[in-house]
């Protein structure tokens, strides 16, 4: 009978996880994923994580991944093109922590053994014992080979084997439950075009500034800057550039402005207006 409570007490359990875990917001995410040679054929880096590349005019960046957008990314506050990065660095670890290992070891048993003669020199007669200050310098030099192969260089200027990964065209949080999301990526404005519940009114328009692309500007004279506008609108009018009247849904992100004009939105539902 224990037996069977404790079970029903778990599954109990797993059943709540379960649904906090699907009623929680949706997470937009966007990665930047590297492929190369090697066991793991590709590595993402999501936002908040470490990244270091080196540019086109050969200086080395490195440091938190703020935002990725549509063909840039920032890091530690400063916005980089994709087309500027010439090689992105990754770590294999095995080879570090090998690396890591053998010079700590060789460095901690060559400091070792040099204190204990200096404590005992009246008796020894030295400081640097020849059996082992060698074996030592060798582990330590050994560890430090390992360590700067630990580095994997991986050259991306032109081999399109470093790019940008939408995981979930999702915004983080819903303005709307019940709006519907449209299929992204179709050259039919029909098709596009849904009916979004309670939309708000709002013209898409492109931005003449630095780094900027596509905002969206409410009648209050507010402006934002939606993350994922490509998956709503068409290549023809990304080349016409001209301003849509929408009734859009959208929700806020925690992804780094560009424009700093404003909040970051992800769109979750748009239609057009006539």
């Amino acid at each position: 009978m224990q037996l069977t409570a404790s079970i029903s007490t778990t599954l109990k359990w797993i059943t709540v996880l379960l649904f906090l875990f699907l009623s929680s917001p949706s997470i937009a995410q966007r990665t930047l994923g590297l492929d190369k040679s090697g066991r793991v054929k590709r590595i993402h880096f999501y936002e908040g994580h470490s990244i270091r590349v080196k540019l086109i005019t050969n200086e080395k960046v490195s440091g938190k991944l703020d935002g990725i957008f549509d063909s840039s990314f920032v890091i530690d506050g400063r916005k980089i093109l994709l087309s500027e990065v010439t090689t992105v660095f990754s770590t294999r670890k095995t080879l570090r922590f090998l690396g890591g290992a053998l010079m700590v070891s060789g460095a901690f048993y060559f400091t070792l053994d040099a204190l204990n003669n200096l404590f005992n020199y009246s008796t020894k007669g030295y400081v640097f014992s020849n059996s082992v200050w060698a074996p030592s310098a060798a582990a330590a030099g050994s560890g430090a080979i390992l360590y700067y192969f630990s580095i994997r260089r991986t050259p991306v200027h032109g081999q399109n084997n470093f790019r940008i990964y939408n995981t979930t065209p999702l915004p983080i949080n819903e303005s709307n439950s019940s709006a519907k999301i449209i299929e992204p990526k179709t050259d039919s404005i029909a098709a596009i075009a849904t009916l979004c519940e309670n939309g708000l009114t709002a013209t898409l328009k492109t931005l003449q500034l630095d780094g900027c692309t596509w905002i969206l500007e409410l009648p209050s004279g507010e402006q934002l800057e939606p993350v994922n506008y490509r998956d709503y609108i068409t290549e023809a009018e990304i080349e016409d550039q001209k301003p849509v009247k929408v009734s859009v849904v959208f929700g806020d992100t925690k992804s780094a402005s560009i424009c700093m004009i404003g909040r970051t939105v992800a769109i979750s539902c748009m239609e057009r207006l006539k």
